[in-house]
């Protein structure tokens, strides 16, 4: 009974919160829309399978005539399945439709809604449904990607899973043959069924995750095989990989109208290259807090086929370059054959031109180099 108490009270509070003082205010101005700031459920909290997620607004002069709430679940956050509510005061209070599952991670975020027009969204929050797990309840996580034997050509792979158990386990362990640093133990909020290593090429490995409940480590899911293939990078050259995808030729015409894009904004200089990785040549660099048309990205979504600003056709950027908070799942998949191999350069040594006096590149070196300084040709 007591406990029911200081739930209603709580509610009370929120609901008192959100409501704020004094007159209705004016609407807000479509193109003065603001972010909304997200209030709970707080980050990598546990709640229950109908959690109340609320809001405010941080401009007090107005409010948005509607909201709209942006929910997704693990592993991808892929479907969204918020939807529109209206203001209660200073900020919004939404629940979901129906029960979510229980033992999963959610994403939410919010905008603010006038005259037809979405503002700038939120920050994102996760949260997962209980309840937690016990030591003696784990069972094995199921694996996602890479499936078994997938090959792939990026030096950075996802590799994700989700625990199917009805409750939260405190982590997992991840154990990855094959590959630099591939043992680890990672917390709920760290691990969110995701994380990202980076490969050498030519690399083939197995993976598998266990859920732990303090040091208590469960059953391990399936073990599953990958390879990984770079065509050629640092003049290693993977001789049993297939063919490369079809090499995509960036277009300098403008991209037409019903294409996907989505735009994003640099938060810092960045490297724009020819394609998905730093072993592509440089073609422009892009400037902090510059906004541009995203229009494909690579299978893991580690990189981003953007349009060049400067009316040049299209580059590729990596995906930590921009402001966090856009969801690229959407674009479509574009591949990028391997770089070409580049050619060592040949060494030589300096020569003094007995004709002339100057020094001359000669390689290869000759035995009667002097000074005898190193350079190619």
């Amino acid at each position: 009974m007591k406990k029911i108490f200081f739930l209603l009270l709580f509610g009370c509070g929120v609901l008192l919160f959100l409501a704020g003082c004094g007159a209705k205010k004016a609407s807000c101005a479509p193109e003065s829309l603001k972010a909304p700031e997200l209030v709970s459920p707080d980050n990598d909290s546990v709640e229950g399978i109908s959690p109340a997620l609320t809001w405010s607004y941080p401009d007090a002069t107005c409010a948005p005539e509607k909201y709209r709430v942006y929910l997704a679940i693990d592993p991808y956050y892929r479907d969204d399945m918020g939807g529109k509510t209206t203001p209660i005061g200073a900020g919004g209070l939404w629940t979901p439709g129906k029960p979510l599952e229980p033992g999963r991670a959610y994403r939410w975020s919010v905008t603010a809604i006038s005259g037809g027009k979405e503002g700038p969204k939120s920050y994102e929050n996760v949260f997962y449904t209980g309840p937690s797990c016990k030591a003696d309840e784990l069972i094995a996580p199921t694996l996602v990607e890479p499936r078994n034997g997938d090959s792939f050509y990026t030096d950075t792979r996802y590799f994700r899973w989700i625990y199917t158990g009805g409750c939260i386990p405190d982590g997992y362990k991840f154990v990855a043959s094959g590959v630099a640093g591939g043992e680890q133990i990672l917390g709920n909020a760290e691990g969110r069924g995701a994380l990202k290593i980076y490969l050498e090429p030519c690399d083939k490995g197995s993976w598998r995750v266990a859920a732990m409940v303090g040091k208590t480590v469960g059953p391990f899911s399936d073990t599953f095989k990958f390879t990984q293939y770079s065509g050629v990078a640092y003049g290693k050259v993977c001789r049993d990989a297939p063919p490369a995808p079809t090499q995509y030729v960036p277009s300098p015409t403008p991209i037409e109208v019903g294409t996907t894009l989505i735009s994003a904004r640099f938060r810092e200089v960045g490297n724009c290259r020819s394609g998905p990785g730093t072993l592509y040549s440089l073609l422009v660099i892009i400037d902090a807090g510059t906004t541009v048309n995203v229009v494909g990205r690579n299978a893991d979504g580690t990189w981003l086929q953007v349009v060049r600003p400067d009316g040049g056709g299209d580059c590729w950027a990596g995906d930590s370059l921009f402001v966090p908070g856009t969801d690229f799942s959407s674009l479509p998949v574009v591949y990028v054959a391997p770089p070409a191999p580049t050619a060592t350069p040949v060494q030589g040594c300096y020569v003094v031109n007995q004709v002339t006096q100057n020094l001359e590149c000669v390689a290869p070196c000759p035995a009667n180099a002097q000074p005898g300084g190193a350079c190619s040709p």
